[in-house]
């Protein structure tokens, strides 16, 4: 049976002046079967605009114990990707656009892998170090991000990966905004 972790992305308090943020905020794998064992692995990366650039390519590995496999796959990113994600009150500007505030970027990588039927599948992506201005992480930069797709393909043949349907955005560890497509469920628009 096909689980996925998801990576929580955090976004902290809009009242910092200056982020020590150098690292990516959180991520995402996803998987979409294109027949034949051949599968489109995904995986988005959630940057601080204030951070070191983003990876032009990435590598995910994936293993099956099962099968005896343990191979890694290169993701390119697409074209068009990194456009800003903050949701952030109109009369404020991001660090992605030249102001003061936090933003992020969301990056999509992209890849096609031929899986055998087999019943563990792991797809993996780690990435030292985690964001600075993270505040519930004992000096986050120098721990790991690990992100983490399953998939059963034995059981399951043709199986896709759930998708995101909203962001959880947390703002000064007391408001949130959760957003999709077409739903604003809540939102507190901080000013200085």
């Amino acid at each position: 049976m096909k689980q996925k972790l998801l990576t929580t992305i955090f976004f902290f308090s809009l009242f910092v002046a200056k982020m020590n943020a150098t690292h990516v905020q959180g991520g995402d794998i996803t998987y979409r079967c294109l027949g034949g064992n051949q599968y489109e692995i995904s995986l988005a990366l959630y940057r601080d605009c204030a951070g070191v650039a983003a990876p032009t390519t990435v590598s995910i590995n994936y293993r099956s114990v099962s099968c005896g496999i343990n191979q890694n796959l290169t993701l390119n990113r697409i074209t068009g990707t990194g456009i800003e994600v903050t949701p952030i009150c109109t009369s404020l500007t991001t660090q992605c656009a030249g102001g003061t505030y936090p933003g992020v970027q969301e990056y999509i990588y992209r890849g096609v892998v031929t899986l055998p039927p087999c019943s563990d599948w792991v797809m993996g992506y780690t990435l030292c170090c985690r964001n600075n201005a993270i505040n519930t992480i004992l000096n986050p930069g120098s721990q790991n991000i690990y992100i983490q797709a399953t998939l059963n393909n034995l059981n399951f043949p043709c199986n896709n990966s759930p998708t995101d349907l909203f962001h959880l955005f947390a703002w000064d560890n007391h408001s949130a905004l959760i957003m999709d497509q077409t739903i604003l469920m809540a939102i507190h628009c901080l000013t200085p």
